[in-house]
């Protein structure tokens, strides 16, 4: 009984939403303590041509996984990156 309650807990959480998207996204090393915000925002959105809410969803993720942990010059970067990321949406 202890064991199929395990399992069950194992595939919930296999299934939840950042696990997919750690599956499936993976931005190179260094992607967001090296670059500038405009070249974060070229490769999230270049990574399989994401959509506005893919790639927003990507930033959002890396910022609410970091938390706190992330500094303020780096959580900077990637919030500017949303901007222009919106921007270009905007104009398309």
């Amino acid at each position: 009984m202890l064991e199929q309650k395990i399992e069950r807990l194992i595939e919930e959480a296999e299934e939840k939403w950042a696990n997919k998207v750690r599956e499936k996204f993976h931005p190179p090393a260094g992607t967001f303590k090296e670059k500038s915000a405009e070249e974060i925002a070229n490769i999230i959105s270049q990574h399989g041509k994401a959509s506005l809410k893919t790639t927003m969803a990507r930033l959002n993720f890396f910022l609410n996984r970091g938390g706190k942990n992330i500094p303020p010059e780096i959580r900077a970067k990637v919030n500017r990156a949303k901007e222009i990321v919106h921007k270009r949406h905007a104009q398309t």
